[in-house]
Parts: structure tokens; C-alpha cells; sequence
């Protein structure tokens, strides 16, 4: 339902050829056998390179990088490797973020089920690359972002503890409180929060299409737990009763 914009060789990333500077000319002039040496001069140290010049050798760089992770990423879905491929792709947005390497990761996470991070992806798309969108292609990425919010819901967690990790299927998504519900895929999701001193809080899920799932996630303060060694001093034995033992200093 998406056309792959990754087989679309015209539209990978821009040249990245930089006109070589021209050779200077030798303008030095014959010396005067009649005129005066010049006196000796201190040597001028050489000029520290601009920081503009810094900044475009900096750019060069990162869009090679894009280029050959956005190259590696098309060898890899010719090979339909999407998971390979969307690494690939993602490094490349990282290294300088494009049209295509936008659009190609959206459609890998699609082709992977993770329709969150698809739609996430494809909202990116019309964001930050919406002026360069043919009207067919803003049409497409409209009409797949429709779509993908029917496969898409949402997980709001309460009562945890401020600062402790939020993790679903495994992955770090957040910290409570998050800023706003936690999209996720439609389907079965296991919701772990977790924050040191506490009992972590554990639980599956099952969330729908456009619905909100919300958790209850109170955690438990752990009890400070360890070994208590004593001997009785005319040596008689010792015995501890009850479950708390409290211990005073001399």
C-alpha cells in the first residue's frame, strides 16, 4: 500500500562532490639584484581553519555516512532483511536525516508489525519533510497514517513511583510520569515498571485499535533484609522472637 521509496535510485541522498579548489597562481616576482634584502620578519603562525569550514567538512562527512547506511539498507530489502534494513535506515536518519530514509524506516517498522513506531515515523515524515512531498506522495503518507491509527493504541500507567523505568515487551519506552500516553501496537503487551528500593510491577496487557488501556502500577517499598549474629554472654543460647529486630547502637 506503500510504494517503497527505497527502490527509487533518483531520489537517494544528494551529491556529496565538492568543487576542488583551483590551484593559486606562483605570483612571486623576480628579486632586484640592486634592491635591499628585506629585513628578517617573525613567522606568522598559520591560520586556524574557520569554524564554517569545520562545520562543512562535518556535513560532507555525515552524508556519506547517511548515504552508505541508506545504500546498505536497500541491499537489505532487496533481500526483504527488514529488521537489517531498518537499522540501516534509522542510522541513516541519524547520521542526516532525509526524505527517504524517513520513509523507508516507516515502512520497515510497518513490515516488522510495530505499527507505533510506524506511525511515529510517517508523522515524522509529514513534519519535517512535508514541503518536499509531491502531492501524491503527501497524499500516500496521509492516507497510511489513517490507517495505521487503527493499529495503534495506547497504555497509561498510574500510581507508580516518580522516576521509575517503564519497560513494554522488554524495550525502555519512558519514565513515570510520562509526558503523555504510551502508544503501542494493537495486541498483548507485558508492562513492566521498575525502580530501585521498590518491588518491581509486572503485568500483560491487552489493548485494542484506538483504545486506552490504564494500569494501576503501585509498587512496594523493599524492606532493608539481613543477617543478625549475636552471642550470649555467660553462654547460654540465645534466641530472638517475633520478626522484627531492632538494633541500637552502644
Amino acid at each position: 500500500w506503500l510504494m517503497l521509496a527505497a527502490f527509487v535510485a533518483v531520489t537517494t541522498i544528494g551529491s556529496l562532490a565538492s568543487a576542488q579548489p583551483s590551484p593559486e597562481a606562483d605570483e612571486t616576482a623576480a628579486a632586484d639584484p640592486a634592491a635591499p634584502e628585506p629585513e628578517p620578519t617573525e613567522p606568522v603562525a598559520p591560520e586556524a581553519p574557520s569554524q564554517a569550514a569545520d562545520e562543512a567538512a562535518s556535513e560532507v562527512d555525515r552524508k556519506a555516512a547517511a548515504r552508505d547506511h541508506f545504500e546498505s539498507g536497500l541491499a537489505l530489502v532487496r533481500d526483504e532483511a527488514w529488521q537489517g534494513a531498518l537499522a540501516e535506515f534509522l542510522a541513516s536518519r541519524e547520521a542526516f536525516p532525509t526524505r527517504v530514509a524517513t520513509k523507508n524506516a516507516g515502512l520497515a517498522f510497518r513490515e516488522l508489525g510495530r505499527f507505533a513506531e510506524a506511525l511515529s515515523m510517517y508523522e515524522s515524515l509529514l513534519q519535517e519533510f512535508g514541503t518536499d512531498l509531491s502531492d501524491a506522495e503527501r497524499d500516500e503518507t496521509v492516507l497510511a497514517v489513517t490507517e495505521l491509527r487503527k493499529r495503534v493504541g495506547s497504555i497509561e500507567i498510574d500510581r507508580a513511583e516518580p522516576g521509575a523505568a517503564i519497560l513494554i515487551d522488554g524495550r525502555h519506552v519512558d519514565v513515570y510520569p510520562p509526558p503523555a500516553p504510551i502508544r503501542v501496537s494493537v495486541g498483548s503487551h507485558i508492562v513492566r515498571v521498575y525502580k530501585e528500593g521498590y518491588e518491581p510491577f509486572e503485568t500483560r496487557v491487552e489493548v485494542a485499535g484506538s483504545t486506552t488501556r490504564r494500569i494501576d502500577a503501585p509498587m512496594i517499598k523493599l524492606r532493608v533484609r539481613g543477617v543478625l549474629r549475636g552471642r550470649e554472654g555467660s553462654g547460654k543460647p540465645l534466641a530472638v522472637l517475633g520478626g522484627e529486630v531492632e538494633v541500637r547502637g552502644p
